[in-house]
């Protein structure tokens, strides 16, 4: 007699669910999940307006680059010229066509000797309506007596001013005029990222 062996068969598991005091409980939503893709999704939005924007600037900068110290002059204050005119007084022509050339007739431009030694430093004096220079306060001058003035309480009267922005840079009797656009370009590089920052900020972005 042959005998059979019977092998039951594999024994497939369910989910087992969950009950408590008879009641089923639902499934744990997983709120980190949804957190992330907000967040995700506020990243997505805000880089897309930044991305926009530059596009913008490299507008901007090519509008400034292509028409050179044109677009400085057309916004020049008629009170700029005069005083970037009178500092001029006296010194090198080509100095000041140049300065005109890169970067406008309301700039002012001073060149002084050292003195101890062979070269000059040439200054070039940014209108305030392109310096980052901000509102100060300084101690009123007598012009007569010189000294500081006072109220009735013997306190020093003090009024607002905007720092003169000077830049400056030091050149050998030796070096060209080569050296003089040098130092101009430098400036209107400085002058070409305050004029984007002020005409068009970027937007301020915070993850919500």
């Amino acid at each position: 007699m042959v005998e059979t062996t019977i092998i039951p068969s594999p024994e497939i598991k369910k989910d087992p669910v969950k009950r408590n005091a008879g009641k089923l409980i639902p499934p744990v939503k997983d709120n980190k999940k949804d957190d992330l893709r907000e967040v995700l999704g506020s990243i997505s939005a805000g880089l897309g307006v930044i991305n926009e924007r530059l596009d913008g600037f490299d507008g901007r900068l090519g509008k400034i680059e292509d028409g050179g110290a044109n677009d400085f002059k057309k916004e020049a204050k008629p009170e700029d010229i005069a005083y970037g005119t009178e500092t001029r007084k006296g010194i090198d022509p080509k100095i000041s066509k140049l300065v005109d050339e890169m970067l406008g007739i309301d700039f002012g431009v001073e060149v002084k000797p050292l003195g101890d030694r062979p070269g000059f430093r040439l200054t070039i004096i940014v209108p305030h309506r392109l310096s980052d220079h901000v509102v100060d306060k300084r101690p009123v001058r007598d012009p007569e007596t010189g000294k500081y003035k006072t109220d009735k309480a013997e306190n020093v009267i003090f009024e607002d001013y905007i720092p003169e922005d000077r830049r400056s840079k030091i050149l050998s009797s030796s070096e060209s005029y080569d050296s003089v656009r040098s130092h101009c370009d430098k400036v209107r590089g400085y002058i070409v990222g305050y004029f984007q920052k002020i005409s068009k900020p970027l937007p301020e972005f915070k993850i919500k």
